[in-house]
């Protein structure tokens, strides 16, 4: 097939697809018409292998949902054990208890001043919890 472009000719080859009728037909604006699709539909060539997130794959391969889980399962049990493994400053705790009950109290205080009372019940009952 011949087709132009600004002027420019180049030659388009059409690929042909055995196309089969389907059962969905209807009529529309008064004319009928049928779904068709291919027989077979062409596979591209494989393309390089990628990689998402540490994790290998090919675009062209189809995977079972059963290898995904073991995958993530290997995953986790490798972050599980770099936090059992994780040797942490004990002061670091204390920071982060302050941080957190200062953050409240900032809430708090906001809510106050805005005269959220239902919001302040629940702050109070947080500060209870995270033992503030």
């Amino acid at each position: 097939m011949k087709l132009t472009y600004r002027g420019q000719s180049y030659e388009k080859n059409l690929s042909s697809l055995e196309i089969m009728p389907g059962e969905v037909s209807g009529k529309y604006r008064g004319n009928e018409w049928t779904y068709q699709y291919p027989r077979h539909i062409p596979m591209s060539s494989p393309s390089a292998p990628l990689k998402y997130r540490g994790v290998s794959y090919n675009p062209g391969q189809v995977v079972e949902q059963a290898s995904c889980m073991k995958q993530s399962e290997k995953v986790l049990s490798k972050v599980e054990l770099a936090i059992k493994n994780s040797t942490t400053d004990p002061r670091v705790n204390q920071i982060h208890q302050a941080n957190i009950c200062r953050n409240l109290d900032r809430r708090w205080l906001i809510a106050q001043a805005e005269g959220n009372e239902d919001l302040i019940r629940l702050l109070e009952k947080e500060f209870q919890q995270v033992a503030c």
